[in-house]
């Protein structure tokens, strides 16, 4: 999407200033997430008849591959939300633990997406929509009414407006729709007046270059006070702070290794030349092509076996055919990819080792070494995307307070828990959760709630009837 009419609009109406050069690097960083960067992955021969024809460089796509695989570590397989209060955990999870409106919205779905979109772009945002809400006339929202959903944005849809510390307090969220066949621009902007955020949505559409106002959908309210100090967004940067960006974004995960991408690409390009130029060429003796209509056949080409030889001597086979094998150079292209892969793999904070072809039989302790880089860089992630998730619950439980009289409270103290077992084991984390437990860092009710996923109320319940049948150690 472009953003610059829309930083036009912006700077008209709210005095904002910002430097598009940011936004350029994040649409270069887009390009080579979808695996396509122009300036690079296209070049120009000159083809057989004098012309020249535009060809593309074989590219692996590993900018995607990358955001893809820290998804998966981030997240893992089992991530856990833990919330004390009990009306709170029945909004969020239901009664089962499975439901609820993290289910209806979707929320783990989003959270992937969050994080693809932010380590791809520098920043991603999640953001809560309300469909159906009613509000008075003072703009502040009636309770009982509206339905919560989730929408996930990179950072060409991210306009910050108020930025404290790094962190964004206020900002406008810009995305586009299709509807009836007719692009819309919808853009709503947050921002924190002494009632709390006020949110503002507005439909535009596009016209000789700049922007027109729309009616908005049936249901969306033009503005409305939440009354509310929590933000409904929340901001996901992989890391941190972006050098050379605008304030509050961060940078691609990638970001650093843009020479690395081309490195991975050239060498696999070369790898795919080498099999498309290797094929057998075979040349014929002129004495064995046959003309026909002005063009020369091969003896092939019409099944021909018997010919004709002037002169006392039969030519020898060298005389009549040659033929030549281009070496394809399996061994050094593989090695060259490999080499590649690691440097990349490195400069993105997987470890040297990420991303192998061979899968050499290695000890324990010598897996550990080898991903040192990782758990480091996964715990750096890991707390961003904590936090960030933290306060996209918080969102959830303010709607189902403010928005759907559910009885929830966004100050109930959430937990999220992500599950790092792409990295250490289930089995290892638990053993030192028991430890933890037995060194009183960790409360047995605590335990119970992690590895059995019962509530507070279950797992103390659980405590006091193992406790009187002296099966404490048991609990656990």
């Amino acid at each position: 999407m472009e953003i610059k009419p829309v930083l036009d609009l912006l700077a008209r109406e709210r005095g904002v200033r910002l430097d598009e050069r940011g936004w350029q690097r994040i649409a270069e960083w887009r390009d080579w997430w979808l695996g396509e960067y122009k300036p690079f992955h296209r070049y120009r021969e000159r083809s057989s008849t004098g012309g020249v024809v535009e060809r593309p460089i074989y590219s692996m796509r590993m900018a995607k591959k990358i955001c893809e695989d820290w998804t998966s570590i981030l997240l893992g397989e089992h991530p856990e939300i833990s919330v004390p209060h009990e009306p709170s955990r029945r909004f969020l999870l239901g009664e089962d633990g499975w439901g609820g409106v993290l289910g209806d919205c979707r929320f783990w779905q989003h959270a992937a997406a969050l994080i693809e979109l932010a380590f791809y772009s520098g920043t991603g945002a999640m953001v809560l929509r309300l469909q159906g809400v009613r509000t008075n006339a003072n703009g502040r929202i009636l309770p009982g009414a509206g339905t919560p959903w989730l929408q996930c944005l990179p950072a060409t849809n991210i306009v910050p407006l108020t930025v404290h510390d790094g962190e964004i307090l206020e900002a406008a969220f810009c995305s586009e729709t299709l509807e009836n066949g007719r692009r819309t621009l919808y853009l709503e902007t947050h921002t924190l007046e002494e009632g709390g955020y006020v949110i503002e949505n507005r439909c535009l559409r596009r016209q000789s270059g700049g922007l027109y106002e729309a009616d908005l959908p049936v249901g969306v309210a033009q503005r409305f006070v939440t009354g509310s100090s929590v933000p409904l967004f929340c901001i996901l940067r992989p890391g941190g702070i972006g050098a050379g960006m605008p304030d509050g974004m961060g940078e691609a995960v990638f970001a650093g290794a843009i020479d690395n991408l081309k490195g991975v690409d050239l060498a696999f390009h070369n790898f795919c030349r080498d099999f498309l130029l290797g094929g057998k060429k075979v040349f014929y003796n002129r004495s064995l092509l046959q003309e026909e209509n002005g063009m020369l056949l091969a003896p092939d080409d019409v099944c021909q076996q018997l010919f004709l030889s002037v002169g006392d001597k039969l030519p020898g086979e060298a005389q009549l055919i040659y033929e030549h094998n281009p070496a394809l150079r399996v061994g050094e292209n593989i090695d060259g990819l490999q080499a590649q892969l690691d440097y990349l793999s490195l400069k993105c904070g997987l470890g040297a080792k990420y991303y192998r072809f061979d899968a050499p039989a290695i000890t324990a302790t010598q897996y550990v070494g080898d991903r040192q880089e990782l758990v480091r860089s996964a715990a750096r992630h890991g707390a961003a995307l904590g936090s960030a998730l933290r306060s996209a619950v918080r969102m959830l439980l303010w709607a189902g307070r403010t928005v759907c009289g559910a009885g929830a409270d966004e100050n109930c103290g959430v937990s999220v828990r992500l599950d790092d077992s792409v990295i250490t084991s289930r089995e290892a984390l638990r053993e030192q959760d028991r430890a933890d437990v037995a060194a009183g860092l960790l409360l047995p009710h605590e335990y119970r709630m992690r590895w059995y996923g019962e509530t507070r109320e279950e797992a103390l319940a659980a405590l006091a009837v193992q406790t009187e049948r002296g099966e404490t150690d048991a609990a656990l």
